[in-house]
């Protein structure tokens, strides 16, 4: 396909995955937060399961199925599965304690670590300006939380510790799970990604299985849907779509450039809040979030001119 056509296919990726992305927090944020949170994982990853396995059995047979479901594969990945079972499970912890614009912002740190540990896991090297432009983005981003929370910046006070702790859990294993995740999709000798999402999916169910008897050891499987709602199935569909978006730009990009298209999330989140009255128009809150939608841009243009060159 001509570069013009790839760059345009890019695009139409990153805004598919901005909408959905913006979907999570703006659907966690609102759903009722009766229901056991890992029932909602486990539904998710088997619900990606059953659509990765018809896809392979469809495209090559019985030699596709038995991939998705070779130990071998799904014992290979197993750490990187339990990496994303603790991140969703931190991201949904968070919601009782946070609304989904904070949680958002805090979220923001993914960027300048899977920077640091793309260049140390994946040998990738970023040039001055795409290192300064990261830099920027988590500056105007800090810049932003600090202005949204004021004085409430203080530990014991009314910001809660048991949220932060899980934010900081979906951040750190999230990165470290896309970071792996993002080598097993570009082996080029690797499995189809089908087959490599399928097998990610199967560690995912027996990694948050293992979560949920350990947090709530009285679980009992007849209980597995109490406190669902209709909230809680757009929940499971908002983290299904996530999940397989989130793939797809890492195998077409990469992990740091998902994570800077998450920068714009908060922009569009920031918008819906002035928009709906939730939030009062401060000015140099507005400024910060242009910073923000600017160096995405900036970083996106960048990463195309050094690909054109080392092409």
């Amino acid at each position: 396909m001509p570069e013009k056509g790839v760059r345009w296919l890019s695009l139409l990726l990153v805004v598919i995955y901005v909408c959905t992305d913006v979907s999570v927090y703006l659907v966690g944020d609102r759903a009722s937060q009766g229901y056991t949170k890992e029932t909602v994982i486990i539904c998710s990853a088997s619900t990606s399961l059953i659509i990765g396995s018809v896809i392979e059995y469809c495209k090559r047979g019985m030699r596709g199925l038995q991939q998705c479901f070779d130990a071998r594969n799904v014992l290979r990945l197993l750490p990187v599965s339990a990496c994303f079972a603790a991140s969703s499970l931190g991201l949904l912890l968070a919601f009782p304690h946070f609304d989904g614009a904070f949680i958002k912002l805090l979220g923001q740190a993914k960027l300048p670590l899977t920077a640091l540990l793309s260049a140390a896991v994946l040998s990738r090297r970023y040039s001055l300006v795409q290192w300064q432009i990261i830099l920027l983005i988590g500056v105007a981003c800090t810049t932003f939380t600090a202005l949204k929370l004021g004085s409430r910046i203080q530990l014991g006070g009314e910001v809660s510790l048991v949220g932060f702790a899980a934010v900081f859990a979906w951040v750190f294993f999230n990165v470290l799970a896309t970071l792996f995740a993002e080598r097993a999709f570009k082996k080029t000798e690797g499995l189809p990604f089908t087959t490599v999402m399928t097998n990610l999916r199967i560690g995912e169910i027996f990694a948050m299985w293992m979560m949920l008897l350990w947090n709530v050891p009285d679980f009992r499987v007849g209980n597995f849907f109490r406190g669902w709602d209709a909230s809680t199935l757009a929940v499971l569909a908002t983290f299904l779509g996530d999940a397989w978006l989130s793939a797809l730009m890492v195998k077409n990009l990469s992990s740091v450039s998902k994570t800077v298209a998450k920068s714009c999330t908060l922009v569009v989140l920031y918008s819906l809040s002035l928009a709906t009255g939730k939030q009062t128009f401060v000015l140099p809150q507005a400024l910060a979030a242009l910073i923000i939608f600017q160096a995405t841009t900036l970083f996106a243009s960048a990463s195309w001119e050094q690909r054109e060159r080392t092409a």
